[in-house]
């Protein structure tokens, strides 16, 4: 089969997204949050690759 062909219409299935949050907080005014995401089978299609991103946010109040 030609998955790098144009007609290729890949058969979908089920995505699997897992994500893992944290909450530091640094200061009574800073917050720092860092995740992972894990997503299996991006777009329910199991020709591609899993994929595993990293996430950081920060938060602050005045």
């Amino acid at each position: 089969m030609n998955y790098e062909g144009a007609d290729y219409v890949p058969e979908q299935h089920t995505e699997y997204d897992i994500e893992l949050n944290y909450v530091i907080q640094l200061t009574q005014w800073l917050n720092v949050r860092p995740n992972l995401q894990c997503i299996v089978h991006p777009g329910g299609v199991r020709e591609v690759q899993n994929a595993l991103v990293a996430g950081l946010q920060v938060q602050s109040t005045f």
